[in-house]
């Protein structure tokens, strides 16, 4: 594990009179905090001996039954038996690798993948293998092709980490054509899918399609969270996996943590049964929708020369910069000019993604959003007219735009403001 050098540049990046695009925060400000206080004090005043309690190392079985719910529209089919609780999605990420991979291992990721994921992998010494995406998600022929790849030099991966909704940070969801494809690949060269969904209810257009794990209960580990659809503050997420993998999930996490909190849980199994959780979900998408509309109309009109996606759910647009710029090497420049984002390092172990940037839509108003656009723009067009002066010194080459700077492996300690 090491720090990143990225770091000390978002504790600027933090104050007010920047405006930042970077972190993948979501905004409360559509939650009846009211209602929820009245809750928490209800439960307090009710069960406050057991809500402050030791409870479970699997989680409370009330809270799991609620879960069976909330995964219900991704037609995520599981007995409260098949779900462990844990201390956020982050948590049951580092469980899943903990228990599989060893020093050496192969992990196939998306190219890019969460800053968070990598930094996991990272720290139990895997190799992370990154696998194309396009406009519909990863790449089905290019995940087999790796795979083949893998086989004939004797290795196998352990692990394929993906995800499938509204992606973070490349903002696109994994097609429904796809879905029953990639998990036909994976069982054939033996491979454990870990499906990361926190943000599969926070779509823009129509239901969520059905989740990977909707398609077999054997080999897919499906992980959830909170923090996206209710509050981070709780540090509620889950893991769905098979039995046996169930087993080890809950003695893993009992040495780490003995048990997750008690209260978080009892709070969130309150809100979902005394709440229209359903609502307040159309409310955040409401809101979402209009920041990425903001975002989007922004670039058009300032950023003539770059290129984006137009993501159909969750927090995030993926930015490629005119050629021969470095969004890293740009960073200190825009948080002189009081706007902040994530450099597409962040997003890759093998030091690509210098062409492109993470702008997150979900924590700034429209109005602070087209603001911190105007400032990324003036930004951009002062790059390129130091690029036109006095040519591609320190920045990147169109020719080397998939590969640049391999030794650099981009941020290895996410905070939350980044992930």
């Amino acid at each position: 594990m090491s720090a990143s050098e990225i770091r000390a540049l978002f504790a600027v990046a933090s104050r007010p009179e920047v405006v930042s695009l970077a972190g993948g925060m979501p905004d409360l400000t559509q939650l009846p905090l009211d209602t929820v206080g009245a809750a928490l004090a209800d439960l307090v005043r009710t069960r406050g001996a057991v809500a402050m309690q030791y409870g479970s190392g699997q989680g409370d079985v009330t809270l799991r039954e609620r879960i069976l719910d909330v995964m219900a529209p991704q037609q995520v089919n599981a007995h409260p038996d098949d779900i462990v609780v844990t201390t956020g999605s982050q948590q049951a990420l580092d469980l899943v690798t903990r228990i599989f991979i060893d020093p050496g291992d192969v992990v196939i990721a998306e190219a890019p993948s969460y800053v968070g994921a990598l930094g996991v992998f990272r720290s139990y010494q895997a190799e992370v293998v990154h696998v194309p995406m396009d406009a519909h998600g990863l790449i089905p022929e290019a995940l087999e092709s790796c795979l083949e790849r893998l086989r004939a030099t004797g290795r196998r991966a352990k692990l394929l980490y993906t995800v499938p909704n509204y992606h973070n940070p490349a903002g696109v969801t994994l097609s429904a054509e796809r879905r029953p494809r990639i998990i036909e690949i994976a069982q054939k060269y033996g491979v454990l899918v870990l499906e990361d969904d926190p943000y599969g209810l926070l779509g823009f257009d129509g239901d969520p399609l059905p989740a990977l794990r909707s398609y077999t209960a054997d080999g897919v580990i499906y992980l959830g969270s909170f923090s996206k659809t209710f509050a981070p503050g709780f540090r509620v997420g889950w893991a769905v996996a098979p039995h046996a993998v169930r087993e080890k999930l809950v003695l893993a996490s009992e040495s780490a943590i003995l048990c997750p909190s008690s209260f978080s849980q009892l709070a969130i199994a309150t809100y979902l049964e005394t709440h229209d959780w359903k609502h307040q979900i159309g409310l955040f998408r409401d809101l979402y929708m209009a920041r990425r509309d903001a975002t989007v109309e922004a670039l058009a009109e300032r950023l003539p020369r770059s290129t984006w996606n137009i993501p159909s759910g969750g927090f995030y647009v993926w930015v490629g910069l005119p050629d021969g710029l470095d969004a890293k090497a740009m960073l200190p420049r825009a948080v002189t000019e009081r706007v902040a984002y994530v450099p597409g390092t962040a997003f890759f172990a093998d030091g690509q993604g210098r062409t492109h940037l993470r702008l997150s839509y979900c924590y700034p108003t429209p109005e602070r959003i087209r603001e911190g656009v105007r400032r990324l723009a003036s930004v951009i067009d002062e790059e390129l007219e130091i690029l036109e002066t006095f040519g591609g010194q320190g920045v990147v080459d169109a020719s080397d735009r998939a590969t640049a700077a391999p030794g650099n492996p981009g941020l290895d300690s996410p905070t939350p403001d980044l992930a």
